[in-house]
């Protein structure tokens, strides 16, 4: 049985995370708006970042397990790469068909639409405060039965203004995998690695 203790929710966690998210979609909607790769796409994307940090840092957190760091990133690492694998297959199924195609073509083109160095690191950013806030901030938020859909739930329902299947999907499943590693762990490091992994992987190594 859960304990009383383990129940307890600190109100400002809420506030914290509905303020966030709040601000969050509205600087997706500028995101989307703008041109991919232009000045102006990178500074909506590193002021989202910014928002699920400051939320993170602002928001009180659960006590941590203790757990050794090294060993979790090296699952994140291993998890990672295996979800590169499976999505590099499931693309190759998805660009059987017309419209599935065309939404990962999409997604390969923002991802092309600057020099490489700069798009890892703003997906490298965005990777650790994705983390941070939905798999820390929002699932700290919640009585801990609610764990999982506090973490996976909002990180899905971000990627909808974006229409884009391709990206709704993978936001699916890589949230599930992803809040599955915090909720197993009960720590952040595993979901992060994991995250830094597969994006690298995947705007490096993804075949075109």
């Amino acid at each position: 049985m859960t304990s009383s203790v383990d129940e307890l929710v600190d109100p400002r966690s809420r506030r914290v995370a509905i303020a966030a998210l709040l601000a969050g979609a509205t600087l997706l909607g500028t995101t989307l708006a703008v041109d991919d790769g232009s000045a102006a796409f990178y500074a909506a994307g590193l002021s989202m970042a910014g928002v699920w940090i400051t939320a993170y840092a602002l928001a009180p957190s659960r006590a941590r397990p203790a757990r050794k760091r090294s060993a979790d990133a090296a699952i994140g690492v291993i998890v990672g790469a295996a979800m590169f694998g499976v999505f590099v297959a499931g693309a190759w199924a998805l660009t059987r068909v017309d419209v599935l195609g065309n939404a990962v073509d999409e997604l390969l083109d923002t991802a092309d639409s600057s020099r490489t160095g700069w798009v890892l690191a703003l997906a490298g950013i965005n990777a650790i405060a994705e983390e941070l806030f939905f798999r820390g901030t929002l699932i700290d938020a919640v009585k801990r039965r609610f764990a999982f859909v506090a973490g996976l739930v909002p990180y899905v329902v971000t990627t909808f203004p974006s229409r884009n299947i391709a990206l709704i999907t993978a936001a699916v499943v890589m949230g599930t995998v992803l809040t599955a590693l915090r909720v197993r762990t009960g720590a952040l490091t595993a979901p992060v690695v994991t995250h830094l992994t597969w994006s690298a992987l995947m705007i490096v190594l993804f075949p075109r």
